[in-house]
């Protein structure tokens, strides 16, 4: 590409340097041409490289997601499952137990009610026994009623077995209050004791007249009662409802 200036005088020499010359910037036009062309070229191929990667990490991001997501899905339903199944279980638990609270209940109703009719047989008995003395059909039946009323006695207490629940020992307090006036009646009169002079030691009926002792007691044993089995059928209502029972 190197060109020599001509001598000023020589004609053929000035035409050969000018056609040289033209020759060479052709040429430098060419390579110009060819490196320009590379450079622009470059661009086009780095951005065409770039936006495939972009496009294939767009899919892959795409797809864990909506892996994740599928995950996350399957995860709460499988949860959600178990909460129901568990939840099913235990109000199924709570309705056989709110079950068989009533129909104990039940129970205890009727055989507190077979208690009180024995022990008003019995005093009636130990009464009649206490104006026929000398008759034996009157003292067997006087016995008979004892072992009756002692029979739905230890019955009844079957139900209040001894337990942390001080409530169940209340109770059969209750009830044996009634049985110590009974005994303590009966035995006064098989000593020789007469009705109108009988006075119990128990202490609730410490300044009581005789006439009330009976209705002292069992008042007690009702009331007393009936405020347990109230407890228990709110038991029974809460875990009915599913819900804590106090």
């Amino acid at each position: 590409l190197k060109t020599t200036s001509p001598s000023a005088g020589s004609q053929t020499n000035i035409l050969m340097w000018s056609w040289k010359r033209r020759c060479n910037m052709k040429k430098i036009k060419g390579l110009l041409f060819v490196v320009f062309s590379s450079m622009l070229s470059m661009p086009i191929v780095v951005s065409a490289q770039t936006t495939s990667a972009a496009s294939a990490s767009d899919t892959d991001w795409k797809t864990w997601l909506t892996l994740v997501a599928s995950v996350l899905a399957a995860s709460g339903t499988a949860v959600n499952i178990i909460f129901q199944r568990k939840n099913h279980k235990e109000s199924l638990k709570a309705q056989v137990l709110a079950k068989a609270r009533i129909e104990w209940m039940k129970e205890v109703r009727e055989v507190f009610t077979q208690f009180i009719e024995r022990s008003a047989d019995y005093e009636f008995a130990i009464v009649a026994r206490a104006s026929n003395k000398q008759d034996e059909a009157v003292r067997d039946q006087c016995k008979k009623s004892q072992s009756y009323f002692w029979s739905s006695h230890h019955h009844l207490i079957t139900y209040f077995p001894d337990s942390s629940d001080t409530r169940n020992q209340r109770v059969r307090e209750t009830f044996e209050e009634l049985v110590v006036y009974l005994e303590e009646f009966h035995s006064h009169i098989n000593e020789d004791g007469d009705v109108s002079d009988f006075q119990s030691k128990l202490p609730i009926l410490q300044g009581i007249p005789r006439e009330a002792y009976y209705d002292v007691v069992l008042s007690n044993c009702t009331s007393t009662l009936g405020k347990y089995l109230k407890e228990e059928w709110d038991k029974a209502k809460n875990e009915a409802l599913g819900k804590t029972a106090k």
